[in-house]
């Protein structure tokens, strides 16, 4: 993975002119930059095989439309949802979003729930698959006839994947944009929504349908989803557009994350923190989760136990760095969470390692004496119970991600060697946990369901008066 994709950024944004890329009028460079850069970013890695992608075309369309509600796709002055499966979790026998959950009890009228591929036994009487929503924009892709004379700033693309080194189809892409745009003018005219929300905008399938919303004078409102910092390339940017296919509302955990958000993505007014639905509940339930920790490892009671969250494309690095570790001191036990369980998981044996499946990260995090990680999420969400973090360095990803986020923070400490690591463990294990959640609240406010419901008055009033002015 490459540390400079952010120089990168910069430097492709501020010597190239690439407000000139267009088709038929259209910006392009705003749909574009998350994706090239994503590539950049991986490039000279093995790419991981995608088991959806492998399915037959047909069967994909056809399992999509098995799982589709088309009468909820259909509702009109809808409130429409873009989610998907890795949001879903299990929660007293039922699913519910970690993200979405308290949208679909705030906002009373129908919501179809665009989601990526379900992996659960979940009713689908909200969901309309986002395979068939791709069904429809591939379509209209093919049937768009290309115009190479519309198409602007081509030597400027051609230029930028030439620096980068980078593999770019952006003739299928830009089909895909415009086909997207053609599709979601015509959905959007049918069934006239009223509001978007969205767990995260960049996506080349879904960007299409926010800039169609900004047309339409439709508010899109992004719900946080994961890290938000200098180092993620969906909010760095030094170049602004209009329309652009960004939503109007971003809805962070907490303060924190406002500082760090281009103001070329979103402005500042429109950011607001409104805390975590899922981090508010493992809170309510911290008995609970005690009971649940303590009843599969209770048995430990002798041992300084170190909840590990996992990143699936550095799976193996981080399972060697910990095994490791484990010959260094006996003390020590890890309970490691995969983001994805593959074969290698199932059948690992270690004495000083698990690899927990049953029991969730955050029930983990609440329980274990240390969190470790290298750029997952749960760095900073593990501040939120009070449980510190030490960060493994693997070449240099985790100071590269969080160096600058985590700057002046006391709970969170760094490791580039696993011999370093020990050292790091009994600094860690002797902060005051209550220092670690008043630093904690700097990442994740509290009192999720209200502020929820304010920041959501503010928006309904601001759309309020934005189409009296606009005359719409």
């Amino acid at each position: 993975m490459k540390t400079d994709v952010i120089e990168k950024i910069k430097y492709i944004e501020t010597t190239y002119s690439v407000e000139d890329i267009e088709y038929a009028g259209i910006k392009l460079w705003p749909f574009f930059r998350s994706n090239i850069f994503t590539l950049y970013y991986y490039s000279g890695e093995a790419p991981e095989a995608n088991e959806a992608q492998k399915k037959n075309k047909l069967w994909r369309l056809f399992t999509a439309l098995k799982e589709t509600s088309l009468t909820q796709m259909l509702k009109k002055q809808s409130v429409i949802i873009f989610t998907d499966d890795l949001e879903i979790k299990k929660h007293n026998d039922e699913y519910i979003d970690r993200i979405m959950q308290c949208v679909f009890a705030i906002e009373t009228r129908q919501i179809p729930v665009i989601v990526k591929r379900l992996s659960y036994n979940v009713p689908i009487k909200y969901y309309v698959q986002s395979d068939l929503i791709a069904s429809f924009i591939v379509l209209f892709s093919k049937l768009l006839h290309f115009k190479q004379k519309a198409f602007q700033g081509e030597e400027i693309v051609k230029n930028i994947i030439h620096d980068l080194g980078i593999q770019f189809n952006y003739e299928k892409i830009v089909r895909l944009i415009i086909g997207g745009i053609n599709f979601y003018y015509i959905y959007f005219e049918l069934i006239k929504p009223s509001k978007i929300y969205v767990n995260c905008y960049y996506d080349i399938m879904r960007m299409p349908a926010f800039y169609v919303a900004k047309l339409k004078h439709i508010p899109v409102i992004e719900m946080q989803h994961g890290v938000i910092n200098s180092h993620h390339t969906a909010y760095t940017s030094f170049k602004s557009f209009d329309p652009n296919p960004y939503p109007d509302y971003l809805l962070v955990f907490g303060d924190r994350f406002k500082l760090d958000v281009s103001e070329h993505i979103y402005h500042k007014n429109s950011i607001f923190t409104v805390g975590s639905y899922y981090i508010d509940l493992m809170r309510q339930e911290v008995e609970i989760n005690k009971h649940l920790f303590e009843k599969k490892y209770g048995f430990l009671k002798d041992k300084i136990i170190i909840t590990v969250a996992s990143q699936y494309d550095i799976d193996r690095d981080i399972l060697t760095f910990v095994e490791q570790v484990t010959k260094l001191d006996s003390r020590l036990f890890f309970v490691f969470i995969p983001r994805f369980v593959k074969g290698y998981h199932r059948s690992y044996k270690n004495d000083s390692i698990v690899i927990e499946t049953e029991l969730n990260v955050y029930q983990c995090m609440q329980n274990s004496h240390i969190t470790s990680a290298v750029l997952s999420t749960c760095a900073i969400e593990s501040l939120a119970f009070g449980t510190p973090v030490i960060l493994m360095d693997i070449g240099g990803l985790a100071k590269f991600v969080y160096g600058e986020f985590f700057k002046g923070i006391v709970s969170v400490l760094y490791v580039s060697e696993p011999k370093d690591f020990v050292e790091k463990v009994d600094q860690a294990i002797q902060l005051d946990r209550n220092i670690i959640r008043r630093e904690g609240s700097w990442f994740f406010a509290d009192n999720y369901e209200e502020r929820l419901k304010k920041a959501l008055t503010i928006i309904d009033e601001k759309n309020r008066v934005s189409l009296k002015t606009s005359g719409v």
